[in-house]
């Protein structure tokens, strides 16, 4: 784990930017791919990665999910949500299931969202049989519209059409939410333990740091160069070149090291441990 933050909010949509901009703070720079779930798709979001370079990938809700509800509290039927006008050729009108054609009328923006308003004709509404299905509680004629995408949520869309994005969001559960598990159900961590912002982040903070250890431990085995936490009133983070050692050497090196122990006792161990040819202390 990278970064933690705390927030009040409800909704973490928002969240994303903030959190890429504690990775840099923390990493010292910005990650080339960035994979969230579907609740960290929006325009925005695609938006603000594109412009400095971050491709996301995170599957886009398909249309039919966000309109449902709008649409039943209009008294629309399913068969004449908007995602169901085909767009024809040249993007200047539409066809309805019915067979009738929406033309553009105009253009509005809606919370900094360009969108073509398409129209049907009166005539051909009043006269059409699925007019109270499709038109609903208001009426006719029939209005629909839709969004006129930017360059970067053409690319970002395409993107989630790929094979090869699809198969590499599929790995996105089993890494970014093994964290999660451990926390609530091996930890038992489920809620915090004191009050405020600051104290919460604080108790975050050292939940991340014990699971960062944990897999500091794990990854240790022989024939790798791992960073190691050791567990003292001063953390120090070194780095120790175990090429060679043996299964049993590399658990007496590892049990003398995250033993608990004084800080003297821990300051002689390192210097034992760590090659001359080692990198610099961090």
């Amino acid at each position: 784990m990278v970064g933690v933050t705390m927030s009040s909010a409800a909704n973490d949509t928002q969240e994303l930017m903030p959190a890429l901009k504690q990775v840099e703070k923390n990493c010292g720079e910005l990650p080339v791919v960035v994979i969230a779930d579907n609740g960290y798709a929006t325009r925005q979001n695609v938006e603000q990665t594109s412009a400095q370079e971050i491709e996301l990938i995170a599957p886009w809700k398909a249309d039919s999910s966000r309109e449902a509800g709008a649409c039943a509290r209009n008294g629309i039927d399913e068969e004449f949500v908007p995602s169901k006008f085909a767009l024809q050729r040249g993007g200047k009108k539409l066809l309805c299931p019915a067979g009738k054609m929406l033309v553009v009328i105009g253009q509005k923006t809606h919370h900094g969202v360009r969108k073509n308003v398409f129209e049907a004709k009166e005539r051909e509404c009043g006269a059409c049989p699925w007019v109270k299905k499709c038109c609903g509680r208001k009426g006719g004629p029939r209005r629909i519209e839709r969004v006129v995408e930017s360059p970067a949520m053409k690319k970002y869309l395409a993107r989630m059409k790929r094979p090869e994005v699809k198969q590499l969001y599929r790995q996105r559960s089993r890494i970014a939410e093994f964290p999660h598990m451990w926390a609530k159900a091996a930890k038992k961590w489920r809620r915090f333990s004191v009050r405020g912002m600051a104290k919460a982040g604080m108790e975050a903070l050292w939940v991340m740091l014990a699971y960062n250890v944990t897999q500091w431990i794990r990854l240790g085995r022989p024939g790798r160069c791992q960073e190691f936490c050791v567990n003292s009133p001063a953390v120090l983070m070194f780095r120790a070149d175990y090429t060679g050692c043996t299964r049993a050497e590399d658990k007496a090196l590892r049990r003398r090291n995250l033993s608990a122990g004084s800080a003297a006792g821990i300051r002689r161990d390192r210097a034992q441990l760590v090659p001359a040819s080692c990198e610099s202390w961090r």
